[in-house]
């Protein structure tokens, strides 16, 4: 028999962010030199992981939390 998780309340008023892709949410970067989707990353070796896709924000803060990197493998 296996047991359900209950979902997790908040009742005190405070939203659970949800992240969604800068570009889906209508927003940019405020200046174009600071935009880093397109830059490589490369790992602690120097070797070349992939490049930058897509920023992720949350709906909350409207603040960039993770990245999402095209690597054109696996990772």
């Amino acid at each position: 028999m296996t047991a359900k998780k209950a979902p997790v309340r908040r009742d005190h008023g405070t939203k659970m962010p949800a992240l969604s892709r800068l570009h889906d949410s209508g927003r940019t970067v405020s200046a174009s030199d600071e935009d880093i989707r397109r830059r490589m990353i490369k790992d602690g070796n120097g070797q070349d992981v992939g490049k930058i896709e897509y920023l992720l924000i949350d709906d909350v803060e409207q603040k960039v939390h993770f990245l999402e990197i095209a690597s054109g493998g696996f990772v």
